[in-house]
């Protein structure tokens, strides 16, 4: 197994992420939420989950104050997906995975329900989605629509 940190240019700052490899042919891709990060227990666990059943796992590490609330959704989710496209252009680009799981958790749900489930290029990967932000209208209503789309 290796770990490798390594940095991404996102717009006008740096991203960084870690990437667990295990030789795998398919990969997860963690987001956390405001505030909860990669060693607490929703991601620990998740984490070793995917590890245990031969996934690699990328862990992106952004950050936000809370006053990203105060903005509107459509400007929240332009932010995160400006952020964490590099991550996922790099890793996919540098390796064949086969599988693409994406793990968000709170904020970290944002850009999977309203951009990575928007996405033709994603269509066929799995989405688990760790106390999504139901309260905001667009979400709840994001989700509705990508599960109807799927059925």
């Amino acid at each position: 197994m290796r770990v490798n940190r390594r940095k991404v240019n996102s717009n006008e700052k740096e991203i960084t992420y870690t990437h667990i490899e295990n030789g795998s042919p398919a990969v997860c891709f963690m987001f956390s939420g405001a505030g909860y990060t990669y060693e607490m227990p929703l991601f620990y666990y998740s984490t070793m989950v995917m590890l245990q059943n031969q996934y690699d796992v990328v862990h992106v590490h952004y950050a936000y104050d809370q006053d990203i609330f105060k903005h509107p959704l459509v400007d929240i989710t332009k932010v995160i997906v400006n952020d964490i496209n590099p991550v996922i252009t790099e890793v996919l680009q540098n390796h064949e995975y086969q599988g693409t799981v994406f793990l968000g958790k709170s904020l970290g749900t944002i850009p999977i329900i309203n951009g990575i489930m928007k996405s033709e290029r994603f269509m066929k990967a799995k989405m688990i989605l760790l106390t999504p932000l139901l309260k905001f209208d667009p979400i709840f209503d994001g989700l509705l629509s990508s599960i109807i789309q799927h059925i």
